[in-house]
């Protein structure tokens, strides 16, 4: 089960990989405006299941990433950027993985898989390099 804390994969996760995959898993919650109690309890979830190590609490870096991901749903521009910007910061194969996993999962966490969201997931999948 993803995000488990017997699991390895979250706990390998440098600080930056786990703001990438929180960036990631917002805009996913938002691609659709509809934000489903499963997807919300997905992040959190996610949290728990690592150990936050910034200087930037969880709460104030959750406001700053909600924020750049409203700014995402309304520009090419800054969607695109986004995503390059999460494939950055997932520096290992395993975490980027880890992060289309996530985000898969949350997509359909909560049944309903809408136009906007299977196109996110292909815009993910597309930046997200595994090579």
């Amino acid at each position: 089960m993803i995000f488990d804390k017997k699991q390895t994969a979250e706990s390998k996760l440098s600080q930056k990989e786990k703001e990438a995959i929180v960036d990631a898993l917002l805009l996913g919650t938002y691609a659709d405006a509809k934000i489903a109690l499963s997807e919300s309890s997905l992040i959190d979830r996610f949290m728990e299941s690592t150990e936050w190590d910034s200087i930037v609490s969880y709460d104030n870096y959750i406001a700053e990433a909600t924020a750049r991901v409203r700014i995402a749903r309304s520009s090419d521009d800054a969607r695109k950027g986004l995503l390059e910007s999460i494939n950055a910061r997932l520096e290992s194969r395993s975490a980027k993985q880890f992060a289309l996993d996530s985000i898969n999962r949350l997509l359909y966490s909560d049944g309903d898989v809408s136009e906007e969201e299977t196109s996110l997931l292909k815009e993910i999948q597309s930046a997200i390099k595994l090579a």
